[in-house]
């Protein structure tokens, strides 16, 4: 017979001596419910579909990596740290669609096994930006930007201009 007060240490596998010598003849009202396990996905999920864009936990990075605060997935707030594109999370923490970012779809192909203490006195490259001209230019740049400013012109022109503009 069972016993009316639970086990404070229940086993995990049947005894080898039944409490009963025969099986009851009606199921249990209580069953134990299998666990079954999802199926696999068709196809491997891309890592593009696991997370999106947020800023790390400091807030100094935008990152689609999986370490951010729990809380962060709650319906009210979800909008407020996850983001479709660097670029939209880059805007939405740094203001800029440009900023500090880690694409943990895209690992370093062959990482330093640990990291220098100190910078590099020779840079492997650097990126500079060319300091725009004081005065309009009479003549087009020979190297034109891909994209166009984020700001329209203040007070545009009525008419296009033939010559350059003072």
């Amino acid at each position: 017979t069972p016993t009316l007060v639970p086990s404070s240490s229940p086993s995990s596998v049947p005894t080898e001596n039944p409490t009963t010598p025969t099986p009851s003849k009606t199921p249990t009202s209580s069953p134990v419910v299998p666990v079954v396990s999802p199926a696999p996905s068709p196809k491997p999920t891309i890592c593009e579909e696991r997370t999106k864009w947020h800023p790390n936990k400091d807030f100094s990075i935008c990152t689609n990596d999986m370490d951010f605060p729990p809380m962060w997935e709650n319906p009210n707030v979800i909008d407020n740290y996850f983001h479709d594109s660097l670029e939209e999370c880059c805007e939405a923490v740094f203001g800029s669609p440009i900023c500090p970012s880690v694409d943990d779809c895209a690992p370093t192909v062959n990482p330093t096994l640990s990291p220098t203490v100190s910078p590099s006195a020779s840079p492997v490259s650097v990126i500079t930006t060319p300091v725009p001209s004081p005065e309009p230019t009479k003549t087009p740049t020979k190297t034109p930007t891909k994209q166009p400013t984020n700001q329209p012109t203040q007070s545009p022109s009525m008419s296009p201009s033939y010559e350059p503009t003072k």
